[in-house]
């Protein structure tokens, strides 16, 4: 016999693209809050990415104001948050990290002139780190959109594409990337 699913919902409109993560031995989750969500009108009235904490239901703190399609990684001491800078299918990922969750640094993760990116996931191999990116451009990279193409990095702050021959895949659609361990 099949289980039973019983829908109940959802936690908010236009509140996507979310990564759990555990911070201090606290369950977290990243969001990617849109524009048109019904309460970022009194906020900010822009895109950006907040932790909630998973056992008060409450938000935590915010950054990547102005990104989107965010995921969100622990390593150590330090949370990092990944988002496209600008716009949907933007060229550049910046990385915003933290070590107390109040206080955000940025910088570029990967500029990538001319590509299209989207979502993005990261995880942890036992020699470095591997970010999946889904991308819809350039058309010699993509094949048919949208595809996964991947980069590495030691420390979450500097990336670099790996070869091009390591995509999934050109051949068809396989969007929305998703790599929490290895």
């Amino acid at each position: 016999m099949k289980p039973f699913i019983e829908k109940l919902g959802t936690i908010a409109i236009d509140v996507v693209e979310t990564t759990p993560i555990v911070f201090n031995n606290r369950l977290y989750r990243l969001e990617y809050v849109r524009t048109g969500y019904q309460h970022n009108r009194n906020i900010f009235g822009k895109p950006y990415h907040r932790l909630v904490d998973i056992t008060t239901n409450s938000e935590v703190t915010y950054c990547a104001e102005n990104h989107h399609l965010g995921s969100a990684i622990v390593d150590s001491d330090t949370v990092y948050v990944f988002a496209v800078k600008e716009r949907w299918g933007g060229d550049t990922i910046s990385v915003f990290y933290s070590e107390d969750l109040k206080n955000w640094k940025t910088q570029i993760a990967l500029s990538l002139p001319g590509w299209s990116i989207f979502n993005n996931s990261i995880c942890k191999t036992d020699k470095e780190f591997i970010m999946a990116i889904e991308i819809d451009n350039p058309p010699e990279e993509t094949g048919i959109p949208f595809t996964i193409r991947f980069a590495r990095s030691k420390d979450l702050l500097s990336w670099e594409l790996t070869d091009s021959a390591c995509v999934y895949a050109k051949d068809r659609y396989t969007a929305c990337p998703t790599i929490r361990f290895f």
